[in-house]
């Protein structure tokens, strides 16, 4: 669960810092856990990889709570990436810059 991956990634980042017995719930903020901007980074980036998951960088913006961290995995669960294949012909056409 998403969750559980943020708050293992937080608390891994507290006990660095030694503070061992900080608690936090969903309505944290990660500013009062001593978390600057580049710290939200750092755990968004070890928790898309723990959970295999790429948040785009525009959604990444006014992280202020721990919750605020829950949604955007959230969000990215809900909203999955449709791919497909393009065909032999597509492909040709797209490098021959006859696409369109």
């Amino acid at each position: 669960m998403v969750e559980e991956t943020i708050n293992g990634v937080i608390s891994t980042k507290l006990e660095e810092r030694r503070h061992k017995n900080a608690n936090f719930d969903k309505n944290t903020n990660l500013e009062d856990l001593g978390f600057d901007s580049l710290d939200v980074m750092e755990i968004i980036i070890e928790s898309e990889g723990i959970e295999k998951r790429q948040i785009p960088s525009r959604k990444i913006h006014n992280i202020v709570t721990v919750g605020d961290l829950y949604k955007l995995f959230e969000d990215k669960e809900k909203k999955p990436h449709v791919y497909f294949e393009a065909t032999e012909e597509q492909t040709r056409r797209y490098e021959n810059d006859d696409f369109f």
